[in-house]
């Protein structure tokens, strides 16, 4: 299993932002994570990369807890909802990649994109 997981809860001074979510990701697997306004995307993605740590339930990557096992947060990118890149400064995907701190090297952006199916963008 790539992604495990199980009974993920946050709790947002009383309100739920996620109940118990369980789910998880296989290589090949394609999943989308759709909803509204407040249903807890937002969230969730942040328990993931660990940048919220105030939750309930497990959330492993490789059979590995993400608090035993940082090696595999470095490896995640993520767009947030609301960029920090200025609106007037235009960058492509590629562009955005290249700035990354792991590597600019165009070859590593290009089958990285190839990966997510978004090369053509």
């Amino acid at each position: 299993m790539i992604v495990d997981i199980e009974k993920l809860s946050v709790d947002y001074s009383g309100i739920k932002a996620l109940d118990e979510i369980s789910f998880g990701i296989t290589e090949g697997d394609f999943l989308g994570i759709i909803g509204p306004n407040g249903a807890g995307k937002s969230t969730l993605f942040r328990c993931m990369l660990g940048l919220h740590t105030g939750y309930d339930g497990t959330i492993k990557f490789f059979d590995k807890d993400i608090h035993e096992s940082k090696k595999y947060l470095s490896q995640i990118g993520y767009v947030p909802q609301k960029p920090v890149i200025d609106k007037n400064f235009p960058a492509t995907i590629r562009e955005i990649l290249a700035m990354s701190q792991h590597s600019n090297d165009p070859k590593k952006i290009d089958d990285a994109l190839q990966k997510v199916w978004m090369h053509e963008l």
